[in-house]
């Protein structure tokens, strides 16, 4: 992308230029959504919501372990089973909270990577020659104009005296 700006002052060219870069700049950042962030926000909110379901699960878990402190070895099969069961919910939200972490992270990563980013290689100097019109371009032309303004001034003459003679015959 080229920025070119060219105005009778070089320095409100300067200025116009430096302020479009900046404005563009300030967009790519705050406005630019990518497939990094919208994966980052939903891992973010998934991430939550499996938080919030081992909690359950502990809490459930720690309410059956209070009323049922050895269900490994008690006499009923029910207890047992459903001891098992909630330790099993336990230790399967345990490794989805932490898949999901690691997903949030990579997200997180992958977001900065696709960030896009505006690399400036000139800022907008103030330029060292006029752009245009030359001055060497300006003189010719008026050298020209100024020859062939002469050259009908005295074409001019030419033709009237002749326009003169032809009448007097």
């Amino acid at each position: 992308l080229t920025i070119q700006v060219e105005t009778k002052s070089p320095q409100l060219s300067q200025q116009i230029a430096k302020r479009l870069v900046q404005l563009l700049n300030d967009f790519l950042l705050t406005k630019s959504q990518t497939k990094g962030s919208v994966k980052a926000s939903f891992s973010e909110k998934r991430l939550q919501e499996g938080r919030a379901e081992l909690d359950r699960a502990e809490e459930t878990f720690r309410k059956f372990l209070t009323i049922n402190r050895n269900y490994a070895v008690s006499p009923d099969p029910e207890v047992r089973l459903k001891g098992l069961r909630l330790e099993n919910e336990l230790k399967l939200q345990t490794q989805l909270v932490t898949s999901l972490a690691l997903s949030r992270e990579d997200a997180l990563l992958q977001e900065k990577n696709d960030m896009p980013i505006l690399n400036i290689l000139d800022e907008g100097n103030l330029p060292m020659n006029k752009s245009r019109p030359k001055r060497a371009t300006n003189a010719l032309l008026m050298g020209v104009l100024a020859f062939l303004g002469t050259l009908g001034w005295m074409r001019r003459h030419e033709l009237k005296a002749l326009l003169v003679k032809s009448l007097g015959d």
